[in-house]
């Protein structure tokens, strides 16, 4: 699973386009949820819309985070014996923050369950990073960068 942010300056906030890539996995696996969580440190910074550009036939949505600086979308698959297709999402915030902030700083975080068929029994696993991941959003060039010293 692999995450791209990019970032354009409006008026009324700054839009975070997520790109969330589901790769390919090994034969007899697939991927059952997909959850991206973004924590912004910055007390005033709140989601002020969350939303998706066509999740898929293959996938319900959830999101959270309106009105708080944690914004969360929860990719569930339709049929968990089917699972969710591989290939790219598109996840859509739009962040409310102070005004002439250049930068914004918070912690990505994201997850994935997949299951697995072995000799006709299916389980299920989570795999996760062991920490959130350090950001820094660059407001007036739109630049994402994770900070070093993980």
């Amino acid at each position: 699973m692999r995450l791209r942010i990019d970032l354009a300056a409006m008026p009324d906030g700054t839009i975070a386009d997520t790109s969330l890539q589901l790769q390919d996995l090994a034969s007899g696996r697939w991927y059952t949820e997909a959850t991206v969580r973004m924590t912004f440190t910055e007390p005033d910074v709140c989601a002020v819309r969350l939303s998706q550009q066509s999740p898929g036939s293959d996938a319900e949505i959830g999101t959270w985070g309106v009105g708080r600086p944690e914004l969360s979308w929860k990719l569930r698959a339709r049929d968990e014996q089917s699972g969710l297709r591989p290939g790219s999402r598109t996840l859509l915030a739009v962040v409310e923050s102070p005004l002439g902030s250049a930068r914004l700083a918070g912690t990505l975080d994201a997850s994935a369950r997949f299951a697995r068929r072995m000799l006709g029994m299916t389980s299920q696993a989570v795999a996760e990073p062991r920490r959130p991941l350090r950001f820094v959003l660059n407001v007036a060039d739109g630049d994402f960068e994770l900070v070093a010293g993980q």
